[in-house]
């Protein structure tokens, strides 16, 4: 759009923003403008990068009909079906949080071992939503009946749970019969958290992965909620102006060095990029603040921190300061496994 003047619309104090857009800003002081004008690009997320970022990869219907995550996450309102105009009415706290996997309601009276696959990069907890007019069928039958109920304008749903592994996880038909008319079950999941690995990883297992590794699973692994979470401090792709906490990853890929970057995500203590290196200031009044060094002047000195913040700090408070030889990135050697490395190599050197 054009640049902002003194006529622009005013700052409302937040924005809620629904689609891609550029967002211009400027300061003014009466008809004055104080300082350039700033300018932030906004992209919405594709339902496929959606989905990646809650650690799904794919969604395989059996049927060829659509299985989609809502953008909206399970709240009233929300339409229930890919297929149909049912909305949900009543949302128990249970599936608060968790993300939705919409389903066709015409696969409510298939028959087939598999109806949909679903490739998840982490663990996670999957609720089944199940129409309470009809018996479940047998694949549900070791899954935990859990309290509350999910209601539609059409039905009422009873809730089933279950924590599953990474990797590829079937869901059989909606009914054991064709006895009774009903709905197709709903889908959420709750994304999981790594757990520590009985035996640390090593870098030959890694490499020896490589020739199997996948981008796709590695990128989920970067961004997904209770994966390895490299987003929240790191850029991957090239970016005019650096946001994260840690270094911007681009230059990976022109390295081309898939050794460097194991040996980084193993051991990130044993070589630290230049400029990020933990500092630690002790304030006269017995504070200690630690972060990454932003930028420093003659009268003070800002930190980064790893929730996208800064604090600056004056020198006429500093008592002491420390750069320590110790990266603020935690080792995975005990929270990756081989593959989920190998893949997050891959990923990192396509970007």
């Amino acid at each position: 759009g054009t640049n902002p003047s003194n006529e622009s619309p005013r700052w409302p104090g937040s924005l809620n923003i629904t689609r891609s857009c550029t967002l211009k800003f400027a300061v003014y002081s009466g008809d004055k403008q104080i300082g350039p004008i700033a300018e932030y690009q906004y992209e919405r997320l594709t339902a496929q990068a959606t989905a990646e970022r809650q650690g799904i990869l794919s969604i395989l219907s059996e049927t060829n009909r659509l299985y989609r995550v809502s953008r909206q996450g399970p709240q009233k309102d929300t339409k229930a079906y890919t297929d149909r105009d049912y909305i949900l009415t009543d949302v128990p706290k249970t599936l608060e949080n968790t993300v939705f996997i919409q389903t066709p309601n015409d696969d409510s009276e298939e028959f087939r071992d598999t109806l949909v696959s679903i490739e998840l990069a982490i663990p996670s907890t999957i609720i089944i939503a199940h129409d309470t007019r009809i018996t479940e069928p047998s694949w549900l039958s070791n899954w935990e009946k859990i309290k509350g109920q999910l209601t539609t304008n059409d039905t009422t749903f009873g809730l089933f749970q279950k924590n599953v592994p990474a990797g590829k996880l079937t869901l059989g038909p909606n009914r054991p019969d064709t006895r009774g008319s009903a709905s197709q079950y709903l889908i959420f999941l709750q994304p999981g958290n790594l757990k520590q690995l009985a035996d640390a990883t090593t870098q030959e297992a890694v490499t020896a992965a490589i020739p199997t590794a996948d981008a796709q699973r590695g990128k989920a692994l970067f961004f997904a909620t209770g994966g390895a979470g490299c987003f929240k401090c790191h850029d991957a792709k090239p970016a005019d102006t650096p946001t994260g906490f840690g270094p911007n990853l681009s230059f990976l890929k022109e390295q081309r060095n898939p050794n460097h970057i194991i040996k980084s995500l193993l051991t990130p203590s044993s070589e630290i990029k230049e400029g990020f290196a933990t500092q630690v200031i002790i304030t006269h009044d017995g504070r200690t603040i630690t972060g990454i060094l932003k930028h420093e002047t003659g009268e003070s000195i800002t930190l980064n921190q790893p929730n996208e913040k800064s604090v600056t700090i004056s020198r006429d408070k500093i008592d002491e300061r420390v750069s320590q030889k110790v990266s603020a990135m935690p080792a995975f050697d005990r929270l990756l496994t081989p593959q989920q490395i190998a893949d997050l190599v891959k990923y990192l050197l396509e970007q």
